[in-house]
């Protein structure tokens, strides 16, 4: 079964009607690159990551872009407690 996976891009009217609805979760995040990019989508993103350094990193980075709608964690995907938030964006790396 093939199944069309391509990426949508939105619409300025698409991202901002629903960008204050969805909720961003990237597991693995590194430095943070990724989850920094899906926030001018997502009301708010959290990133996890497994490596202190790298999320040490990934805050500087967020710092620097001022980014106020992103976290980034120390923490691995089985261990990190989400508070039973329900993202409408996962991103597995």
């Amino acid at each position: 079964r093939n199944l069309d996976i391509s990426k949508k891009k939105l619409t300025a009217s698409e991202n901002s009607e629903n960008k204050d609805k969805r909720l961003g979760f990237e597991i693995a995040a590194g430095t943070g690159e990724l989850a920094l990019n899906i926030s001018a989508y997502c009301k708010q993103v959290i990133a996890i990551d497994f490596s202190k350094a790298t999320i040490n990193f990934a805050k500087m980075k967020d710092e620097s872009q001022n980014k106020l709608n992103v976290e980034f964690y120390n923490s691995e995907f089985l261990t990190f407690d989400n508070h039973n938030e329900i993202f409408n964006v996962i991103i597995p790396q």
